[in-house]
């Protein structure tokens, strides 16, 4: 068996030393090439290699497809980064909304806005309930003093 054994080149301009350092976060992102031959040169170089991370990381977010996608379609998920717990997922694109045919008695919250029921929220709105239940309150207070003279009269 013959070993074949290459000998990279430090990647910064002007220097043509030996590389044996490659950037580990080239390694994660699976990018090819990313040598260099010391610390410093990789330090000296930061600022320019770390866009290469950013490119890389867009073009393999852009490539990535997701098991729940369909093939063709566009990726509109607003919470693309969001690592979902569960099996459920939404599906995207969203869809328009269809329409509702004519001989479908539509509810009164369809028109709204906001999608609330103004029947509901004119039964809630009401104040009969606090003025019934005072009316109770009333009429026990009235029957516990009557039973209590009642019930003196009963005891003697």
């Amino acid at each position: 068996m013959s070993c074949v054994l290459r000998h990279r080149v430090c990647e910064i301009a002007g220097c043509s030393h030996e590389a044996k350092l490659q950037c580990p976060t080239c390694i994660k992102l699976g990018s090819q090439g990313s040598y260099f031959c010391s610390q410093e040169c990789f330090k000296g170089n930061w600022a320019t290699h770390k866009l290469l991370h950013k490119k890389a990381k867009d073009e393999k977010a852009k490539h990535e497809v997701s098991s729940w996608t369909v093939e063709g379609d566009i990726n509109t998920d607003p919470w693309a980064g969001y690592r979902y717990t569960g099996k459920l997922r939404p599906h995207y694109p969203l869809m328009p909304m269809r329409p509702v045919p004519s001989y479908i008695q539509r509810p009164d919250y369809a028109d709204r806005p906001l999608g609330m029921s103004e029947s509901e929220q004119a039964l809630k709105g009401t104040s009969q309930i606090k003025i019934l239940l005072s009316n109770v309150c009333r009429l026990i207070k009235a029957s516990q003093h009557a039973l209590t003279l009642s019930h003196g009269h009963i005891c003697s």
